[in-house]
């Protein structure tokens, strides 16, 4: 396979642990793609976890993330007989590629702050140099619906979606870490996404406008505050519902947990009953690449689906 067809892949903590069925799912769907998904040797916690308690540690983290990726694709050029003084890596889309929204904010604001900070650049490269690793700011940070929803492989989306979906009325949930902050990231226009709509809009289902879309999930308070998150929570599903969705959709592992795993306790904390199945937009796609439904370990959703979807599969 050419290096441009395979992108370096960041897991993350949260869903090798949580919530395996968005990788599951997302590699289903690359396949069908012709992507070539390859985990990213000896990476670590992205740095999010501690950025509140000391930023320069989690600038560590993230950067060791990064130079381990500049290595793992010199590794592969190197395979292909190819001096790397010859080679202008923009070429060959240097690209680490995450599924999780918060890996992908605090990449993004780790790599875009080295860029631009030399001196920042230089502490953590000192650091680094301890470990034996250096970052030399070659490495570009995407999220995985990037990718799909690039130049090179929406109309290769476009033309696999075999199931159809009209009629059916879709809530999506973008996640705040995808869309700020703007200086670094920019899935979408915070104020008005619309991304993760047009996606769902290429399978013919509905996506529906609700009221506070753009609120948080109440995931980042889960820990400190639980009934303040849950209460968050239960305010975008009361509105989802309200709203007149039959489905959700979200691209974030954080979202999935507040609103999937975390449902039925809402309803029981709040006396209410929403039961809206929540499905990865990479499960969505992969239903509408006629794919099975365990092909994409939807048997791990807690939501059940079946009677909002089969209909259509």
């Amino acid at each position: 396979m050419k290096i441009s067809e395979s992108y370096l892949y960041f897991p993350g903590c949260t869903i090798p642990c949580r919530e395996n069925n968005y990788e599951v799912s997302a590699r289903a769907v690359a396949r069908v793609l012709g992507i070539d998904l390859q985990i990213l040797e000896g990476y670590s916690c992205c740095g999010a976890s501690i950025e509140a308690v000391d930023k320069l540690a989690s600038f560590l983290l993230g950067a060791r993330n990064l130079a381990l990726t500049e290595e793992q694709r010199q590794k592969e050029i190197l395979k292909e007989g190819k001096a790397l003084s010859t080679v202008n890596f923009a070429d060959f889309d240097t690209c680490l590629v995450t599924l999780c929204n918060g890996c992908y904010r605090e990449l993004s604001i780790v790599n875009g702050v080295l860029k631009s900070d030399f001196e920042m650049l230089k502490k953590v490269n000192s650091a680094l140099s301890k470990i034996g690793k250096k970052y030399r700011g070659t490495v570009v940070i995407k999220h995985f619906l990037e990718v799909l929803l690039s130049e090179k492989y929406a109309e290769k989306l476009r033309s696999k979606i075999v199931k159809r979906f009209e009629g059916l009325k879709v809530a999506t949930q973008v996640g705040c870490h995808a869309t700020s902050p703007r200086e670094f990231v920019n899935f979408d226009d915070y104020e008005a996404p619309k991304r993760l709509d047009g996606v769902l809009e290429m399978t013919g289902a509905e996506a529906v406008d609700y009221l506070d879309r753009n609120k948080c999930c109440g995931a980042p308070l889960l820990t400190v505050s639980e009934k303040t998150a849950l209460t968050l929570a239960r305010y975008k599903l009361f509105n989802m519902k309200d709203a007149g969705a039959q489905l959700v959709v979200t691209m974030c592992p954080f979202c999935q947990i507040m609103l999937d795993a975390m449902q039925e306790r809402i309803e029981e904390e709040f006396g209410e009953k929403y039961e809206l199945p929540v499905l990865y937009i990479t499960q969505f796609l992969g239903l509408s690449f006629g794919l099975d439904p365990e092909e994409l370990d939807m048997k791990n959703n807690k939501v059940r689906w079946e009677e909002v979807l089969d209909p259509f599969l």
